[in-house]
This record gives structure tokens, sequence and C-alpha cells, in this order.
């Protein structure tokens, strides 16, 4: 998508490309480099010089944009003595890829452009979404949208502007500004320069009121809460509040159902042979190191069966489950009894749940789930995840039976369908998929597959979600990344907006209690023109039949 992508910012009138250069994509193992593919960073300069663009190379170490880590290793994490962007000898001598030298640093490197976050923001593709509880999408409302399609009216307004910018280029470089009072809530800024050139800008800082000004001996009429550029301080050339654009409806439109097949996951034993044993609770990215996002912690109850406490057969008590988050479900000899989830500013989560014991050996098992590693805060190399404890099991009066947190723990990193990568052509043949009827619905822990034949045209593609919980998505092999269908956005929502007056960041707000993300971006790139596999692992339980295969298209308004 590139070279189309490149050539709009320019076409739109951009100058400079700035990208972050992300550490853990190129460095993911100490001295193991990469700089293929999507992270071909050589290629991508060469395409930005080719499309006679200059480049702002932010090359970290530290980038933050809502990426894992904030672009960090996760090595790095474990380095003796290491404490991240601080005058830190560990961290300053594990800067690498043959620059970071400690005298070389772009965190705060912006220079003196006038950006945008984002003209265009894209995908988080696979687990690179930071946060937590980011899923792919990194669009930002941008001029162009997460599939490479100019937004309107937008794009256009904005592309209209920087022209208006380059007619006041010579008298902007050339000239400080002299600010002039226009009237009450008026002024003018201009650069006026001794060899002639000039350039004035009239501001109306008014939020609902239209004004008539005088500047050099002219009349002006400004718009409420706009301002109008005079690229020769006599002509306007470009209002902000005038929207001069195509008339556009962007939408998605079905293109492609699917007929799926399914396996459920096991839960695992005590004695799986990828599984380990400790007498502790161990914290969750020491065990994983970020290679999945879940990991297992399985422990076995003995209930006698002529124990007292036991009513009808079972013993009904209430399990407390501490986590440092993000995710958690919890099942008991098998059958899931709860889920937890922690909040986006603390990812802390506490499960508080009845379960009932049977006589005989009970089998806990919490499944532990990340959800993308902080990518912001100070010192975030200690924040922890998963179950930390303590873990508990009190009966139902509220007096503790027993204390968890001290006995045998087994351990078994990722779930089965990772270890035989059902998400591609030869690990997805190597299981017995149910069909038809047999395949269920709103059942956690199942991976879902099916084949498709790419749609005809180009028009950008994206799956619908909005029918599943929680899980993670495939295609060919490559990992689209993780979705939430049911993580619902809040907020205050305002049917009538007006952007005039100051901004703040929950004006206009819109899409309050709907899905986060519904829609997640396929790019056609990844695509086969037959025999594509698609593979869905969900975790909460979903129903796979609802899942679309969308086109992004934009419509031409009458």
């Amino acid at each position: 998508m590139w070279p189309e992508l490149l050539q709009k910012a320019k076409n739109g009138g951009l100058d400079v490309i700035q990208t972050y250069v992300f550490w853990n994509g190129h460095e993911p193992y100490p001295g193991q480099y990469y700089f293929e593919g999507r992270y071909d960073l050589v290629g991508f300069i060469k395409l930005v010089a080719k499309a006679g663009l200059y480049v702002h190379l932010r090359i970290g170490p530290y980038v933050c944009a809502e990426w894992n880590f904030g672009g960090f290793p996760i090595w790095l994490k474990y380095v003796p003595d290491m404490v991240f962007r601080t005058d830190n000898e560990p961290f300053k001598a594990s800067r690498r890829l043959g620059i970071c030298s400690d005298k070389v640093h772009t965190e705060q490197w912006c220079s003196a452009y006038i950006n945008y976050y984002m003209f265009h923001g894209g995908t988080n593709f696979g687990r690179t979404a930071g946060g937590p509880f980011i899923s792919t999408s990194y669009d930002y409302d941008a001029l162009i949208d997460e599939y490479g399609l100019t937004r309107e009216p937008k794009y256009s307004h904005l592309t209209a502007l920087h022209k208006a910018i380059r007619l006041c280029e010579p008298a902007l470089v050339s000239a400080n500004p002299i600010r002039m009072s226009l009237g009450k809530n008026q002024e003018a800024h201009v650069f006026d320069t001794q060899s002639g050139t000039c350039a004035a800008f009239l501001s109306n800082y008014d939020p609902n009121y239209f004004v008539n000004v005088t500047f050099r001996n002219r009349q002006y009429g400004l718009l409420p809460w706009s301002i109008t550029i005079l690229p020769d301080c006599q002509e306007p050339s470009f209002n902000t509040a005038m929207v001069v654009a195509p008339k556009f409806t962007v939408k998605m439109e079905p293109a492609k159902k699917f007929s799926w097949h399914s396996y459920t996951e096991k839960v695992p034993s005590t004695n799986d042979k990828s599984s380990f044993i400790s007498t502790r609770l161990l914290e969750q990215l020491n065990v994983t190191k970020d290679a999945s996002d879940y990991l297992w912690y399985t422990t076995e109850v003995n209930i006698r069966a002529d124990d007292a406490l036991l009513k009808n057969g079972n013993l009904p008590v209430l399990l407390h489950v501490l986590s440092a988050g993000h995710a958690l479900q919890v099942f008991i000899n098998g059958q899931l009894s709860g889920t937890a989830y922690g909040g986006f500013e603390n990812p802390k989560l506490s499960f508080i749940g009845q379960v009932k014991l049977i006589a005989g050996i009970n089998k806990i098992s919490l499944l532990s789930i990340t959800v993308g590693l902080p990518n912001v805060g100070l010192h975030f190399e200690t924040w922890d995840a998963g179950i930390l404890g303590p873990v508990k099991l009190d009966l139902l009066n509220g007096r503790l039976w027993n204390d968890l947190s001290q006995w045998k723990w087994s351990y078994k990193i990722g779930v089965e369908g990772e270890t035989l990568r059902l998400y591609s052509f030869k690990g997805s043949s190597s299981v017995k998929w149910a069909q038809g009827s047999s395949v269920p619905r709103k059942k956690s822990l199942t991976w879902y597959k099916t084949t498709f034949d790419s749609p005809e045209g180009r028009d950008p593609l994206a799956l619908d979600m909005s029918s599943m919980g929680k899980g993670q998505i495939w295609i060919n092999g490559q990992s689209i990344g993780r979705y939430w269908a049911t993580y619902n956005a809040t907020g205050s929502c305002n049917n009538k907006c007006r952007y005039s007056g100051t901004y703040h960041e929950k004006k206009c707000l819109v899409g309050c209690g709907e899905a986060s993300q519904k829609w997640y971006h396929v790019p056609r790139s990844w695509l086969h023109p037959k025999g594509n596999l698609l593979v869905v692992f969900e975790e909460q339980g979903g129903d796979p039949s609802g899942i679309s295969l969308m086109r992004r298209i934009i419509q031409k308004n009458m």
C-alpha cells in the first residue's frame, strides 16, 4: 500500500513523511535483526524519495505510538539493572540498531515541523498494538483512512489550506508577524517584507457571529471562529470555516459470508507435557516473555467424599482471584465458570464468583490473558501482568476455607492451537474440525476456520466481527491481530456537534455504547486469488455465522 499512500499524501500537500522506527520489530531478539516485509525501513525510505518527499525518521529508542511496549523489545525488560527512559547505563548500552549511541535519540525530537497526528495512521497488525485494550485500528479519523481512502471533506479542505499556505511562503519565511487588532474578537497577523511580498491571516475568534472588518482600507467578512488567508494581503484564497469539497459517503458493503469449521481448545491438565510446576504464583511476562497472550495457571483441590461441608454432592464456595491484568477466564473441572477484565487506565482486576467443587479431585484452571503491553508511563518496565494473588476459596458464610497462593501450580504458555499453528495451512490439517450443525456458537476457547476466494476489484476489505466476543484473527497464516467486538466505547455523545469554540477531547463524541472497533482491515496484498485461509480464535464465545467480509466503498452523493 505504501506507494499509493505516499502519493495521496503528496497530492494532499505534504512535504515530509515522519515515521517511527520500531525497535521491537527490528530486533526481536538481542543481536538478531529484521528488516523485511512491512519492516523494510530502507525500502520505505526509497519509496518516499521516489515520490519526491522528505523523511523525518523517529529512530526511538522509545516511540510510544500505542505500540506494544512503546516499541521496546521485551528482552530489554530482563537486562540486569534495567531502567527505561532515564540516565541508566544498561539502558544506554542496549540501544542498538547500529546507532543508538547515547547521544542520538528522537524520543522528543519533532524539530520545527507542523505535524498532523495522524495524516495516515494505518493498522497495527499482529500483536503489535499496545495500550492495553487497543485492537488493531490506528485510524485516528485521519485524512487518509486506515484502508488508504481519502476522508472527505477533510482531505480536500486541508489540501486547499496547504495550497494557500504555499502561496504565502515567500512572506512567511522572510518576515516576522505583526499582530493587529481588527475588533473585540478579531485580529490580523501580517507578514510584510521589505521586498514587497506580503501575507495576512484575518482571525475571527467569536464562535457565534459573522463580523465585517476593515484591513488595509478594504472590507472583509469573517465567518464565526475562522481564519481567512490573504496570500498577497489583498485577495482571500481560503477560509477555514468555508468547506468546499466533494460530497462522498464511505460505507461498508457485504462482499462475502462464510461456512465455518470448528475445533474446541482443550483446558490443559496438570501433567501436560509442555507444562511446568512451581509452588508459587508466577508473574506472567517472566514466564511467557510475551511470546503469547495466554498463560494457564492450574492447581487441584481434593474434597473428601465424607466431607461434612458437601451438599447435594457439591461444595459451593466463593473463588477470589486477584490479577495484575489484563483479562482472566476461570475454568472449574474444564468448564468455564466466569471471566473478568481490567480497565484501560488500571488493568488490575479482581474476580469473585461462586463455584461448585465436587467430591474428589477438582481442577481449577485460570487462563490469564494480556491485551497489549503498556506503551506509556513512568518505569513501565516494572509493570506486571498475570495472577499474583491471592487466590482464595471462601465458604459462602465468609469464612476462609483455603488460600491457594502457595499451592503447587502447573503452568502452560499459550493455548494448544497456537502450538499446533492451527492458523497455518499445514497446522490446520493436523486436527479434526467439526462442521455443519456440529459447529458450536457462543462457546469459549473455540477455533473457527474457513476458506474463501478473494473478491474482485480493488476496494479495501475488512472483517465485520460484531457477532463475536474477543480473540485473534489470521489470514493465510498472517496475524490480523486481536479483536474485541464486545469492548464498548464509553462517554457522552452529542448529536448536535459544533466545532466552533475552544476544542476539548470530549467534544463531538460519537459511537458511545457501540463496539470500540467493529471492522478489522484485511490487506488485499495478503490474499490469493483463490483458496484463502481465514482462522479465528474466540476466547469468550461468539457466533461465527455473523462474520462477514466487507468492502469499503466510496459513494458519490448526488
